[in-house]
């Protein structure tokens, strides 16, 4: 297998520069040709994006393209929305004597999250795997290309997220903290003694979508943004973390009648009785994940195992009922 080519960032001041390292229209049927062409047209591309991805206009700047040589359908969509598509379409290389491509292939990036026709799952499985299937690709083949593209969809938050700043620490949390009254409310919230586990329960509930509202409208909040693409941030992890632990399961299973009314960020375990029942929860966590998601992972190894490496295995799906 040959070197991958690594291309250096450019620098791009503008839609100017973008447009003198963008092609007017790009046959994709070129860069399909072999899987070396088409990754060193991937990378090049790839390092564009990098150099521009922090100008709205640079990152929404148009590119058309067309499949084969041949067709008379050009497309045109967001440079950012292109290279996405980009990685959506490599596992097509391993079939590139046939052609089959066409609108449908296209992924519309402004609809991933609104359509569930291009949620990513959902494509992956339709628009890749049972395509590729139908095109009689081993079943290894087609595992391999499909972890690809997975891990260069993960990449695009890791590559990205310190050039657009989408990092943040405890210290983003004061500053909203200190910012909006209504989140000071929502982190100091407290609970009547009075209170039912469910009262608890939807206050907590409540308190959270408020909080994640002000989140999402606050100008260039790196949390806003991440929780805008609703996808990094898990909100009841957020929940425990800014406004109340809340409740929590005993070891068999009963949830115990006293909340954990402190946040992980604020006083967080600051009494006896608090650190009991966190500990009691831990206990039953610590259990579920040697017995249930021990059996779980090892069944998962042992079906990845036979897919990947075509080693045999028996797999028992009744202990995961």
């Amino acid at each position: 297998m040959s070197k991958q080519q690594t291309y250096p960032i450019p620098e791009i001041n503008g839609t100017e520069d973008l447009d003198q390292l963008l092609q007017r229209c790009y046959t994709l049927e070129y860069y399909m040709a072999t899987e070396e062409i088409y990754d060193d047209f991937f990378q090049k591309m790839y390092a564009i994006i990098k150099g521009c991805i922090e100008k709205k206009e640079c990152r929404e700047y148009p590119v058309t393209f067309k499949f084969y040589s041949s067709d008379t359908e050009t497309f045109t969509i967001q440079l950012r929305h292109f290279i996405v598509n980009l990685i959506l379409w490599e596992p097509f290389v391993k079939v590139n004597t046939i052609k089959f491509l066409d609108a449908k292939y296209v992924m519309d990036g402004t609809k991933i999250i609104i359509d569930p026709e291009y949620d990513l799952d959902f494509w992956i499985n339709t628009r890749i795997i049972m395509v590729l299937r139908n095109y009689n690709v081993k079943e290894i083949t087609i595992n391999k290309s499909v972890s690809k593209v997975c891990n260069r969809l993960r990449n695009i938050s890791l590559d990205f997220s310190l050039i657009m700043n989408l990092n943040f620490s405890y210290f983003t949390f004061i500053e909203m903290y200190k910012k909006y009254p209504r989140i000071k409310e929502i982190m100091e919230c407290k609970f009547d003694e009075s209170m039912q586990p469910r009262d608890i329960e939807l206050t907590i509930d409540k308190n959270l979508e408020e909080e994640l509202e002000i989140y999402r409208n606050d100008p260039g909040n790196p949390i806003g943004v991440i929780l805008n693409s609703h996808t990094g941030i898990k909100h009841k992890q957020l929940a425990e973390f800014t406004i109340s632990q809340g409740l929590k399961p005993s070891i068999d299973g009963v949830i115990m009648p006293v909340p954990i009314e402190n946040s992980t960020l604020i006083r967080g375990l600051d009494r006896p009785s608090y650190l009991y029942i966190d500990a009691a929860a831990a206990r039953k966590s610590l259990i579920l994940n040697k017995t249930v998601m021990g059996t779980a992972g090892n069944e998962h190894h042992c079906f990845l195992t036979s897919l990947i490496a075509g080693k045999s295995c028996k797999v028992s799906f009744t202990k995961l009922m």
